[in-house]
């Protein structure tokens, strides 16, 4: 198949090209070039801004793609030149989006955009899922992860975490982390699930929510990273919320099997694999 990717330079997209090119697919990434990460050597690179038409173009007019995957829409806006440039013909649209779309609190989707910065960007890729519905003509299949987490991760959330441990005895943290769980996924299980969801010839419109099945609370997380490191923390639950890269006001929970079922595959990675792997990396470029 050949397979267009918008993105593919940073972390989940980068993923994703390694496992479509290691699957034989002939693969296209586009993106500014902003970030300089190892692609497989067969993979073509595109260098363009997704704002300029133009350039959309000529990315859609290399080869008659059979998937476009869009890993980096953010807003409606980020999502008009591309729609504006794609053939009618085109089989198979791949939205990345996030399970951020809920408000876990409210047990629905989310109704606007107010708060912190994880709100609006999950009220945002929301709008960007409707607009898709609303616009397109060929399949389409959005992606839903929960927290991705491994090497390379440039959010720099759990290794935020590895980085206190380190260089102290004891952690501030807000008192809502030890009440409420949440699911995470590892990077590689990502890329193994959207290789799936990528390669379905004759894909069933809908969403693809992507979580491991087994809920984490921080208080454990924060355990299994200090053991990785032979060290005893103490929590102090005086923290505020901005005090740790993780924030909760609710459980943050799905019920991924639907996912799993449909596109035959189980994640792989429980924490305290996902965690040794991106200790490991994180421990050898420290």
């Amino acid at each position: 198949m050949k397979i267009l990717i918008i993105g593919g330079n940073r972390f989940t997209g980068l993923q994703l090209a390694w496992n479509l090119s290691g699957n034989g697919h002939e693969v296209f990434v586009f993106n500014r070039g902003n970030h300089k990460r190892t692609l497989p050597e067969n993979v073509t690179k595109i260098c363009g801004d997704r704002n300029d038409p133009a350039k959309l173009k000529m990315a859609l007019s290399l080869a008659e793609y059979d998937v476009v995957i869009d890993m980096c829409a953010y807003t409606i806006d980020d999502l008009k030149a591309l729609l504006g440039a794609l053939p009618a013909s085109l089989p198979h649209f791949v939205f990345c989006s996030s399970l951020a779309v809920y408000d876990f609190q409210q047990g629905t989707y989310r109704k606007n955009g107010k708060g912190n910065a994880q709100q609006a960007y999950g009220y945002n890729k929301l709008l960007c899922e409707r607009y898709l519905q609303d616009k397109l003509n060929s399949s389409l299949s959005i992606v839903r992860p929960t927290y991705v987490y491994g090497p390379n991760d440039p959010s720099g959330r759990i290794t935020q975490i590895f980085e206190r441990i380190s260089h102290a005895q004891s952690i501030s943290i807000h008192p809502s982390l030890s009440k409420f769980n949440t699911q995470m996924i590892f990077i590689e299980d990502v890329g193994k699930a959207m290789l799936r969801i990528s390669e379905n010839p004759c894909p069933v419109s809908g969403q693809y929510d992507l979580a491991f099945p087994e809920p984490i609370n921080f208080i454990e997380l924060i355990k299994k990273a200090s053991d990785f490191q032979k060290k005893k923390i103490k929590l102090n639950f005086t923290g505020k919320p901005s005090d740790f890269p993780f924030e909760l006001n609710s459980d943050q929970l799905i019920n991924a099997n639907e996912t799993w079922a449909k596109i035959g595959y189980q994640p792989e990675y429980d924490l305290t694999k996902g965690l040794e792997r991106t200790y490991k990396w994180w421990k050898g470029n420290a």
